[in-house]
């Protein structure tokens, strides 16, 4: 082994990583940080296929806690982690998630001091996400100042959706002057689901129609002809849409006002509500709430605090959203459909639905 690329995914609840052998693409090393910001928080690693010196056995996990639990203390866990394994010079390259990159961004990038710049301006957009993955390429940077760091944006991939998909009803100079429009998200996710689909299907991916759903802490629908997306569920940021963790999801607009007034609340007060603390398909699971995964775990182990008004939410979100994709062009391949959205096939059968 020679040259590894480092690939980091900061979320808003969890760090995910792995260490990537570039001759044989083969993970040597991964892990994923969750719960961060919670109590609980905790890193788990898992080696490749190679022994290395904290496993006995190629693929044993190895669990740890994380005092601090939160992002910085993930990266910390990682970096020494890599070091201990005698790994950290190995790593040539550094590779990072960005979600939200404006219309900026249309493609992959190597960071500089002016990418940087540009995704500082988009964290207003996406206040969950943009600092904490800026928080893991700063470290990252710091840790290898040597080495490129390259930056792949969630929102890049929706730069091909037509303007009667992204502009919303407000007047234009809001959209010319702040940029108010639809951007979409989960973009790294969809590009892998549908050229995947496509390659096991073996079909071209110009001649595919699919409609794809990623389901976790963070939910989203999109629309895909021909490998390009053509519409989505998320919009100027990742608050839109299906009901989520602890966002609220699509929401009358007047509800802000509203809450403003009776509660006291400025915008950011109201914002934090709908974007931290709504009871969203998971908030109402206070021992298990976070993520998609955590939830279908504590409804099989029959978590006694499983309230079925959760379960019907989500459900009739992620119905309305894959309905209004659907509506987008005159023909889908509803076999792929299927094949791209077994995870939304498991969220279909929560309480309450009524989907088969």
């Amino acid at each position: 082994m020679e040259a590894c690329i480092l690939v980091i995914n900061c979320g808003s609840s969890s760090l995910k990583f792995a260490l990537i052998d570039t001759a044989t693409k083969v993970e040597v090393l991964s892990g994923l940080a969750e719960k961060l910001g919670m109590a609980g928080s905790q890193i788990t690693f898992k080696h490749g296929p190679v022994p290395r010196r904290s496993f006995k056995q190629p693929g044993e996990k190895d669990v740890n806690q994380l005092p601090g639990g939160n992002h910085a203390a993930a990266m910390e866990a990682i970096i020494a982690r890599l070091a201990e394994e005698e790994l950290l010079e190995h790593v040539k390259a550094v590779g990072h998630r960005i979600v939200h990159g404006g219309e900026v961004f249309k493609s992959t990038v190597v960071i500089t001091d002016e990418v940087i710049a540009e995704i500082e301006k988009c964290s207003k957009l996406a206040p969950l996400h943009n600092p904490a993955n800026l928080l893991g390429l700063r470290i990252a940077t710091a840790q290898f100042p040597d080495l490129p760091q390259v930056g792949v944006f969630d929102t890049s991939f929706h730069q091909t959706m037509p303007e009667h998909a992204y502009l919303y009803a407000v007047p234009m100079s809001l959209y010319r002057e702040h940029g108010v429009r639809r951007y979409g998200f989960h973009g790294t996710s969809y590009r892998y689901i549908t050229s995947k689909a496509a390659a096991l299907l073996g079909r071209p991916l110009e001649e595919t129609a699919f409609v794809c759903a990623h389901l976790g802490n963070g939910a989203s629908a999109t629309a895909i002809l021909g490998g390009k997306s053509v519409d989505t569920t998320m919009g100027l940021t990742p608050l839109e849409g299906s009901v989520m963790g602890t966002r609220s999801g699509d929401i009358d607009p007047g509800v802000i006002g509203y809450l403003g007034s009776e509660l006291g609340l400025d915008v950011a007060g109201v914002m934090d509500i709908l974007n931290k603390k709504s009871v969203g398909n998971f908030q109402r699971l206070p021992r298990i709430a976070g993520s998609g995964r955590r939830w279908r775990q504590g409804r099989r182990a029959g978590a006694g605090n499983l309230q079925l008004s959760s379960g019907q939410a989500y459900c009739r979100a992620d119905r309305g959203a894959w309905a209004s994709r659907c509506a987008v062009a005159d023909r889908w391949d509803w076999r792929e459909l299927g094949l791209c959205a077994r995870q939304g096939d498991q969220a279909s059968r929560l309480p309450g639905s009524d989907a088969g």
